[in-house]
C-alpha cells in the first residue's frame, strides 16, 4: 500500500487531518484538512501564518511572500505552458517577461 507522510514542524496548535504527503511549517492554529475522507488533499504545505486552512491539493499557503533578491521575482506558467517571470520596477510598475 501507499505510505502517506505528514509533518508539522514548529509552531503551535497546527493540525493535519485527511491529508497525505503534506506539511505545516511554523505558524499557529493552522490546518490542512481533507475532511473525513482519508488523504483527499495531497502534497500541500502551509508556511507560517495564523488560522490558515488549506484544503486544496498541490498548493502552498503563505500569508505573505517576499522575494529578497533585488531584480528577482516569481515565475508563473500560463495556460499554454509559457513561463513568465513577474517582477517590479523601482517605481512600482509590475513587469512580466517570458522565461526561456
Amino acid at each position: 500500500g501507499n505510505a502517506y507522510i505528514t509533518s508539522t514542524l514548529g509552531g503551535e496548535y497546527n493540525t493535519i487531518i485527511g491529508a497525505g504527503d503534506s506539511a505545516i511549517i511554523g505558524g499557529q492554529n493552522n490546518m490542512i484538512s481533507g475532511g473525513t475522507d482519508a488523504n483527499t488533499v495531497s502534497r500541500s504545505v502551509i508556511i507560517g501564518g495564523t488560522g490558515i486552512t488549506g484544503n486544496t491539493t498541490d498548493t502552498v499557503y503563505v500569508p505573505k511572500l517576499e522575494t529578497d533578491e533585488a531584480g528577482e521575482g516569481i515565475i508563473m506558467k500560463s495556460p499554454n505552458g509559457t513561463r513568465f517571470k513577474i517582477t517590479v520596477s523601482d517605481v512600482g510598475v509590475v513587469l512580466a517577461a517570458s522565461v526561456v
